[in-house]
């Protein structure tokens, strides 16, 4: 009995504890369920959310919870009795449950005495505020009205001014400056004195020049003279010269004579040797065309011998067939054959009596081929004995023309030997001549050298008035000094500039251009150069040069305008705006560039892309659309204008209004959480505040934001070209549509570069409280 009291005493506490614990969590769990009973009638399920009722979803979480707490102090109360484990002492029970107690009645109190809208730190943390947008119907936005207009499309860029011309002025001479009139900002024109260097070493130089020039056309002058002399001797020898040519032309001719006679022999010698050739090839070819007839001649009588053989083979089978059609026809009269054996044996002796007359035939055939090979081979014979004949005709007569030439050859050397000896005669006085000619050659080479003497000295003369001339540095063009590099008293050398002058009467404008832009510019297109420099502000100009080349950092070329500069308002390397304008587009839609807005693409596949939309305000109400709205049954905060994928969970987008008649009921929203939808008037289940009509018009009409895709065209940096998604006339919101949702009701009204100068009117308070008794808003 005392260990009975002593367990008893023992598992009292922890029994308490147990039930305690029970009836802490049973009290909590009944009190939340009742109350989230009572707020739980008047909210209806959400489209697509309906397995997610927020009150549901807390039932059933206490009541889990409340299991799981009596399951694990049943099991630690069964451990404990079973053990008694040391770290299982019933004060670290009692302290855990009094925790949970706790922490249900605290979860009790939170829920049930929150007021509407309130929200603990996580909550607030944890709020989506890019979901939340004001009510519709107060969305002040700046809109225009689409008419087709001309529009001259444009890009600008910073440009540079370049001169025209930039020329670096340099010494072609060594020496010190010893005048510079100029300074930097003077206009000179061409032939203008620059600079002067010092010349008293230059001018000895050139005197020095002077006195060698004189010297060398003395020397010429006697030189000359002895030329004379020696071309007087040379003309005496050239007449002897003659005469002995004379002579050997007239013993020429006679060789020539000779030489021709033996040529004309040798011609004779060359038909004669053709002949005998031709002849000796017909003798050739009419043996070859005998012997040929003549084994044509065997061969016709072998095959006379084969057909008489013939002969003889089907004489004898004839013969033999003869004998054996008596002795069948004997036996057919008697009967001992029949009449179809007789008619075989009849046939083939007619065969045979066939093959007789065919081989009598052939040999017939074979004796006239024989014959007329014969007859062949007899002209052959005769056509040879001729071609024999002929050949020794014609070698005949090559014996007499070979016997010719060797007369004229004869004569012939004879000739030459006769001009041998008066050219002998004229090279002696040719030799004479040239004698005579080299010394008129010495002569003429000594006044040839006092003449390149004289031409050196007198260029040198030239070298030296023109260096001396080095010493004065004229402008070339007429411009502007833009830079002096060094000043008087300094020695310069070539390859040293001393100045800059360039020419900006007229000035170059150059632009870096994208490829992007450089599609819609050419040649001859306007320009408009902005600049305070430039009398009243711009100027306008025509692209005179696109350079055909890209730079591989930037990928931008190089566009040119010639202007103008006559007043030297421009200075190179200023800065100036260049606006560059392509070809006008007649009778097109543009919208202003702020009212542009790009969307990304939610597609299936792993990439995505920008599209180009504009905001409309469309005619309707805030939920009468004019094109159906779809959402995400997941995230009904994601709205679109057409179907697609939702951008978080990448589900397809249901139509937002797929039961007919539902635009027509009044839509309840949450002001704090705007993706809280219902058809009924009721509590949002974060905020607990309550839902407010979603239909709040001006005057019973407003305009709706819809989001429609563009395809755009060339610009002008502040409207744009829209080629197609965009009619005339319709109204596009060009600011204010930074927060927009699609089917947002919106309110056009002035505004500035801060923002509105006014907002819309407010919604009427019957409309704002519109089935929300009890609001405490």
């Amino acid at each position: 009995m005392d260990g009975q009291r002593t367990n008893a005493t023992a598992s009292g506490p922890t029994i308490r504890l147990v039930i305690v614990a029970a009836l802490a969590i049973l009290a909590t769990t009944g009190a939340l369920a009742q109350d989230h009973s009572a707020h739980a009638s008047p909210m209806p399920g959400m489209p697509g959310m309906a397995s997610a009722a927020p009150q549901s979803l807390w039932s059933h979480w206490q009541i889990i919870a409340t299991v799981v707490t009596l399951i694990v102090l049943l099991v630690l109360w069964l451990v404990y009795r079973a053990v008694r484990p040391k770290w299982l002492h019933p004060g670290v029970l009692t302290g855990v449950a009094l925790l949970l107690c706790a922490y249900f009645v605290t979860s009790y109190v939170v829920a049930r005495y929150k007021r509407p809208g309130q929200m603990s730190v996580i909550e607030a943390q944890a709020m989506d505020m890019t979901a939340m947008r004001a009510p519709k119907g107060t969305v002040p936005v700046a809109t225009e009205v689409l008419k087709r207009a001309d529009f001259a499309p444009s890009v600008t860029y910073t440009g540079t001014v370049v001169a025209y011309t930039d020329q670096d002025v340099y010494p072609r001479v060594a020496g010190t400056i010893v005048s510079m009139p100029v300074y930097p900002g003077d206009r000179v024109t061409a032939g203008q004195l620059l600079v002067r260097l010092d010349e008293a070493e230059l001018s000895a130089r050139e005197r020095e020049a002077q006195w060698m020039h004189e010297s060398a056309r003395r020397a010429k002058t006697t030189s000359e003279r002895e030329a004379g002399m020696a071309t007087a001797s040379r003309r005496q020898a050239e007449a002897e010269v003659a005469k002995s040519q004379q002579e050997v032309k007239v013993m020429q001719r006679d060789a020539d004579a000779a030489a021709a006679m033996v040529r004309e022999a040798s011609r004779e010698i060359d038909r004669a040797e053709r002949n005998v050739e031709t002849s000796r090839e017909e003798l050739g070819g009419a043996e070859a065309a005998r012997e040929a007839m003549q084994a044509e001649i065997r061969m016709a009588q072998e095959a006379l011998t084969t057909a008489q053989a013939d002969i003889d083979s089907a004489q004898a089978d004839v013969a033999y067939w003869d004998e054996e059609i008596k002795r069948e026809k004997q036996l057919l009269d008697v009967g001992a054959v029949s009449t179809e054996e007789y008619q075989r044996e009849d046939a083939a002796a007619k065969a045979a009596h066939a093959k007789l007359a065919q081989a009598q035939s052939t040999v017939a055939e074979r004796k006239q081929a024989v014959s007329a090979a014969e007859a062949r081979s007899k002209q052959a014979a005769a056509d040879v004995a001729a071609a024999r004949k002929r050949v020794a005709a014609m070698e005949a007569e090559r014996d007499k023309a070979q016997a010719g030439r060797e007369r004229a050859q004869a004569d012939a050397e004879a000739a030459i030997a006769r001009v041998d000896q008066a050219k002998a005669e004229v090279r002696a006085a040719e030799g004479m001549r040239d004698e005579k000619a080299a010394g008129v050659q010495a002569a003429s080479a000594r006044v040839g050298e006092a003449q390149a003497n004289v031409s050196q000295q007198a260029a040198g003369l030239a070298v030296a008035r023109t260096v001396r001339g080095y010493t004065e540095i004229r402008a070339t063009r007429a411009g502007c000094v833009t830079q002096r590099l060094v000043s008087p008293g300094v020695l310069v050398s070539p390859g040293n500039p001393i100045l800059r002058v360039a020419e900006i009467s007229r000035v170059r404008l150059q632009a870096y251009v994208a490829e992007d832009d450089l599609k819609l510019l050419h040649l001859g297109d306007r320009v408009e150069a902005a600049s305070p420099k430039l009398p009243g502000g711009k100027l306008e100009a025509q692209i005179t040069s696109i350079f055909p080349a890209s730079d591989p950092a930037t990928r931008t070329s190089t566009v040119e305008a010639v202007v103008d500069n006559a007043g030297y308002g421009l200075f190179p390397g200023d800065a100036v705006a260049m606006r560059l304008f392509g070809a006008p587009q007649a009778h097109v839609l543009t919208v202003p560039n702020s009212a542009i807005v790009m969307r990304t693409e939610a597609k299936s596949g792993p990439s995505s892309g920008q599209e180009p939309t504009v905001w409309l305000a469309a005619a309707g109400t805030a939920d009468s659309a004019a094109k159906p709205t779809y959402t995400c049954p997941m995230h009904p905060e994601v709205r679109s204008g057409k179907p697609g994928i939702c951008p978080k969970c990448k589900m397809d987008l249901v139509p937002e209004k797929a039961v007919p008649g539902a635009a027509a009921k009044p839509m309840y929203t949450c002001p704090m959480h705007p993706e809280v939808r219902s058809d009924k008037p009721g509590i949002c289940p974060k905020c607990k505040m309550d839902l407010v009509p979603e239909k709040t018009s001006v005057g019973g009409a407003v305009k709706v934001a819809r989001q429609v895709a563009v395809t755009l065209g060339a610009t002008d940096g502040m409207r744009t070209v829209v080629l197609t998604g965009l009619r005339e006339d319709d109204e596009v919101i060009v600011k204010g549509h930074e927060n927009l949702h699609e089917g947002d009701a919106v309110f056009a009204v002035p505004w500035g570069d801060q923002g509105p100068l006014e907002l819309p009117p407010a919604p009427a308070m019957g409309e704002a409280s519109e089935g929300s008794e009890g609001s405490t808003h």
